[in-house]
């Protein structure tokens, strides 16, 4: 189950109702504002951590839950979200105003009445992902984008929830990078291109140019000779009778 799902699942039942009468609203009410609110902290905790602006503050805070909880409490007097969210808090609680229609001070009501049990599922999740650090930690956000982003309220958008000044307010997942290349393979690969290069250019066979063959020239003739006549044949004569 996700985050947003698993979280929405205790906010049910009595912990509705008190936290209806707590915020001045019907059930409907405050169930509809939950649901606008739990998706958007979620956002909002993952852009700071993704960027590894909030990344101490929220792991400090979870380290400060039990490990367990039989029955999480929907309401607390305690603002736990405020330290991870830092200075964007009074941003989002206006945010959140505009579109649920709720009071900002009804909204602050309702992120303190979240508080505990924002903290509890997402330390329970790291943890069942091998421990509560920044490595697991990033792991469950980066895993939890898509869904948290699907779960955004209608008109409200990933682009619109705060984040640190200058950094984008986009969750960018964590790359996993690869081993690390030798720094030797670089220079054996380039030796080797030349080597073969080498190799190659000595097995080709090298072919000897020729010198053009010249026309015979005729002989140059001596001045004031001339050729000897051609031998006179005689005719051959009849014998006598």
């Amino acid at each position: 189950m996700n985050l947003v799902d698993a979280i929405q699942d205790q906010i049910s039942g009595e912990g509705l109702r008190k936290l209806a009468v707590d915020l001045d609203q019907s059930e409907d009410q405050a169930r509809a504002a939950t649901a606008a609110a739990l998706p958007a902290v979620l956002a909002s905790l993952s852009n700071q951590v993704l960027d590894g602006h909030a990344l101490d503050a929220l792991l400090r805070s979870l380290r400060e839950r039990p490990e367990a909880s039989a029955e999480p409490k929907v309401i607390d007097d305690s603002d736990l979200l405020g330290p991870a969210l830092g200075a964007n808090l009074p941003e989002l609680i206006d945010l959140l105003a505009r579109t649920t229609r709720l009071e900002p001070s009804a909204v602050r009501k309702l992120l303190v009445a979240l508080g505990p049990v924002v903290l509890d599922t997402i330390a329970a999740r790291a943890r069942a992902e091998g421990g509560l650090d920044a490595e697991h930690l990033i792991h469950v956000f980066t895993a939890e984008k898509p869904k948290i982003t699907g779960a955004l309220p209608e008109g409200l958008s990933l682009a619109d929830l705060p984040s640190i000044p200058g950094v984008p307010t986009t969750v960018t997942p964590a790359v996993e990078e690869g081993p690390a290349i030798p720094g030797w393979v670089l220079p054996a690969l380039a030796v080797a291109l030349v080597a073969a290069s080498v190799w190659f250019l000595l097995k080709q066979p090298v072919e000897v140019p020729t010198a053009p063959e010249s026309p015979a020239s005729p002989k140059p003739r001596k001045e004031g000779l001339t050729p000897p006549p051609p031998p006179i044949e005689r005719a051959a004569t009849a014998p006598e009778s």
